[in-house]
């Protein structure tokens, strides 16, 4: 821009995406149904849902949710409140690193790519993929509008560190 009479041309990216990190202090639905509306008016058009243990996941993998965890019907909310706003989901599911919120408990930790930090998921157990492709499965179930999903996968700090990896 060389003077200041000529008008700024700004690239606007077609896709404006707002993190919305439930984990830790997760916020009531009563104000995402303020935000919502607000996100859009400020011109977002997508919002990456990063739910870790706020997600009300059910059978094998009920003890990685959070006892405050939001509902089934309140994930179907924040699904028809997205619509209604033009906004769409873009569920945030952690299959790498970040995996606290499963490998603390003691029934997956031996998943743990190092035993001593529930931080990584060894790739090499099968037990640990099966684990991840359900988590997808439920979250894709209860977000039956999504067209992507955010795998996660950064912050890997333990990889090739197990005994199955090393051999």
């Amino acid at each position: 821009h060389s003077s200041g009479t000529e008008d700024a041309k700004f690239y606007v990216p077609r896709r404006r995406v707002v993190h919305l990190d439930l984990k830790g202090a997760p916020p009531k639905i009563s104000f995402l149904e303020k935000l919502f509306p607000m996100i859009r008016s400020a011109g977002g058009t997508d919002v990456l849902v990063e739910w870790e243990d706020m997600f009300p996941y059910s059978g094998k993998l009920v003890n990685i949710s959070s006892r405050v965890a939001y509902s089934v019907q309140d994930v179907e909310r924040l699904n028809a409140m997205a619509e209604e706003n033009s906004l769409t989901i873009i569920p945030l599911i952690q299959t790498f690193g970040h995996m606290e919120h499963v490998l603390k408990l003691k029934e997956f930790s031996s998943l743990r790519e190092d035993p001593s930090s529930p931080q990584s998921i060894c790739p090499a157990r099968q037990e640990g993929d099966q684990v991840i492709k359900e988590m997808i499965r439920q979250m894709l179930a209860l977000h039956p509008k999504a067209t992507h999903i955010h795998i996660g996968c950064d912050e890997v700090y333990q990889l090739g560190q197990c005994s199955r990896c090393t051999a």
